[in-house]
């Protein structure tokens, strides 16, 4: 069963914004690897909606275990620790329809 991985973000400034909107666009499958599909959307200026995929839960709590260790490890480097709010929804895939890709 797919399961996806919703986190609301909020950043400090668009600043911050657009270096997570760049690094996502440049590493996301990098950093995970195992994710059926990375999907940013930017909602406004200071926030995004970050969407994931995987093939099962076990995989999605792996992963989000694996980046939390690994934000503890690099703390201001991380990411994490540059969210002024975040909010992780985590649930299975009921319906999917993709029509195009972005080009």
């Amino acid at each position: 069963m797919t399961v996806a991985r919703i986190r609301s973000i909020d950043f400090d400034s668009a600043e911050i914004a657009n270096e997570y909107e760049q690094d996502v666009q440049e590493n996301g499958a990098n950093w995970v690897p195992e994710a059926e599909l990375i999907m940013l959307i930017r909602t406004t200026e200071t926030s995004s909606l970050l969407l994931t995929l995987f093939e099962t839960d076990e995989i999605a709590e792996n992963v989000a275990d694996r980046l939390a260790k690994w934000s503890e490890t690099h703390g201001q480097s991380s990411w994490n620790n540059r969210y002024s709010d975040s909010v992780t929804l985590l649930g299975p895939v009921k319906a999917m329809h993709i029509k195009r890709r972005m080009t």
